[in-house]
């Protein structure tokens, strides 16, 4: 996978300079406490995520034309990232998506 990803790092580019989420505001936020261990002993910090719903967010993407990245190896980094979720939380399960691909000349 991390070759796979840098081969996409440097031939798939957003078109767009800002994406935005339609939105002024987030729509809640999440609390929970986190932990970590640190050389100065156990820490605990209380971490706030902000969240927003419903939202489309549309993007443009340029590919570079050289045959390494097909519309097959796309839908699939886009699936893996539907299934695992991106941003804050995605180890829990938040930050799933649904997608569409629409290729244009």
């Amino acid at each position: 996978v991390g070759a796979q990803k840098a081969k996409t790092a440097d031939r798939v580019f957003v078109v767009e300079p800002c994406l935005y989420l339609g939105k002024t505001a987030p729509d809640g936020f999440w609390e929970h406490p986190v932990h970590v261990r640190t050389p100065q002993g156990p820490r605990s910090a209380l971490k706030r995520t902000d969240y927003v719903t419903d939202i489309v967010l549309t993007a443009t993407l340029r590919v570079l034309n050289d045959g390494v990245i097909t519309e097959e190896l796309l839908r699939s980094f886009f699936q893996f990232g539907s299934l695992k979720g991106f941003g804050a939380e995605r180890g829990l399960g938040e930050g799933r998506y649904e997608f569409t691909l629409v290729k244009v000349a």
